[in-house]
């Protein structure tokens, strides 16, 4: 979606709601006001020209660690399901999820390394034991909340830290995100 174009450059918007044909009205009439409006009004928030627009219908936890994403910005609403997951700034150990400003010396290269390593040899559950310090309150979105994260890529930003939910069987989440993308993407 290029900024301040008018309406909708994607797929047809109709295609993209047959996912939820089978659900109640008012959650398709949300979704494609949501889908009119909420890339525009992201775009001149953030101040973009690209953003990547994604419809995403699961029954998985589909990014089980806590983590900061790799983008400017994120915008996600989830409208059927658990919502995501996030923790206040100031509560990860910044050994497992550092503060930007680190990121980027020698130190952090070598320590990334040896990170890297263990944190792959450990369980979801356990990574994000680690991850988060004593006493950190995990928050959670609820349905439909519009849900702002600023990511790695955000200048003089450390990102927000957030989660998938676990999702229980039998339950599907309907989630809508919306990424800022470089220009040089």
């Amino acid at each position: 979606v290029e900024r301040g174009a008018v309406g909708w450059a994607g797929p047809p918007l109709e295609r993209l709601l047959s996912a939820v044909a089978s659900g109640p009205s008012v959650l398709r009439e949300r979704l494609r006001e949501d889908l009119m409006t909420l890339p525009r009004e992201f775009a001149e928030l953030t101040g973009a020209s690209k953003l990547r627009v994604q419809l995403c219908l699961t029954r998985a936890q589909k990014c089980p660690r806590f983590h900061v994403d790799k983008v400017p910005a994120r915008l996600i609403v989830t409208y059927t399901g658990p919502g995501t997951e996030f923790v206040a700034s100031g509560w990860t150990n910044p050994l497992i999820l550092p503060l930007e400003s680190v990121t980027n010396t020698w130190a952090w290269r070598l320590l990334g390394s040896i990170r890297d390593n263990v944190a792959g040899g450990v369980s979801n559950e356990r990574y994000n034991a680690m991850a988060l310090l004593p006493g950190a309150k995990v928050e959670q979105a609820s349905s439909p909340d519009v849900l702002l994260l600023k990511g790695a890529a955000w200048p003089g930003s450390n990102g927000a830290v957030h989660r998938s939910p676990p999702v229980d069987e039998g339950q599907t989440r309907l989630i809508l995100t919306i990424d800022v993308e470089d220009d040089d993407e």
